[in-house]
């Protein structure tokens, strides 16, 4: 085995190296991956406590005191704690970009070893045919086959080299981004829970301040005076039509009222009076 790996030359040693590097960090990212070191339960535990009884510098402190990914989100938001509760959440949505963030750059460098020691399989690849070609110019085309064979083989051995170190790493790197993604969700959903005391607390303050300026603006308004009936019925009205003609004044005693005669009725005609003839006397 470390004679194949010497057979790759010095292309073969870096990429060695960087599978020792790949290795490291894959253990490293594996043992600071886990909830228990992100988020500690018994750091939740006193820090839901501390928030719900309105202890909030004793939880300050309680977080600079235990270092973690939790510990330095709940800081962060607690900075806010007399602002408005929008305040305080885009405060913890950058801390909890920060530290997702700081999370991928740890587990990038398998990706970068993994994208990079295929290239280096490929100068390795390259520098040897060159050595096959270069033996076969020196030899002026008499070269055999043992003497071609030392570029070929340091060629497919670095190869194979950058291809059994790339392979590994980008599957590993892959499985800690989606761990990554689930824990920073989890610690979401924590910091959440936390937090869920304040939120209240401040929705009910703001909705306290808005009442108040709402009854403020009601006790400062300018009262009118409703008119009373008297005031009513005295006030004469404005019209816009035109006024009618006023009729004339009747007088008050109506004994004196002109009355206009009767014309009287012209007298019924007679009836003609009949005389019974002789022979009923």
């Amino acid at each position: 085995m470390l004679e194949i790996i010497a057979s790759g030359g010095v292309v073969g040693l870096v990429i060695f190296l960087l599978s020792i590097v790949a290795v490291a960090v894959a253990i490293g990212q594996a043992r600071s991956l886990r909830k228990s070191v992100l988020a500690p339960p018994e750091l939740i535990e006193k820090l839901r406590e501390l928030i719900a009884s309105g202890q909030f510098q004793a939880a300050d402190a309680l977080c600079r005191e235990t270092p973690s990914t939790l510990s330095f989100i709940v800081s962060n938001g607690l900075l806010e704690r007399d602002g408005d509760w929008n305040d305080m959440e885009k405060t913890l949505e950058d801390a909890i970009a920060e530290q997702s963030a700081k999370l991928y750059r740890k587990a990038e460098f398998l990706s970068v070893i993994g994208n990079i020691a295929p290239m280096l399989g490929l100068l390795g690849t390259v520098l040897g045919m060159i050595a096959a070609f270069q033996q076969i110019a020196a030899t002026q085309g008499s070269a055999q086959g043992p003497e071609l064979a030392r570029g070929i083989y340091q060629a497919l051995v670095t190869t194979v080299e950058g291809l059994i170190v790339a392979i590994p790493a980008l599957a590993v790197f892959a499985f800690f981004r989606n761990r990554i993604d689930q824990l920073m969700a989890e610690v979401t959903l924590i910091v959440q829970q936390l937090f869920l005391p304040i939120k209240r607390f401040q929705r009910r303050r703001a909705a306290a301040a808005a009442a108040a300026v709402i009854q403020g603006t009601q006790g400062t308004a300018p009262k009118t005076q409703a008119p009373n009936a008297t005031n009513a019925l005295n006030t004469p009205v404005a019209s816009s039509a035109p006024s009618a003609p006023t009729a004339s004044k009747a007088p008050a005693n109506p004994s004196t009222l002109s009355v206009p005669p009767t014309p009287s009725a012209p007298p019924a005609p007679s009836a003609p009076s009949v005389v019974p003839p002789k022979s009923l006397r």
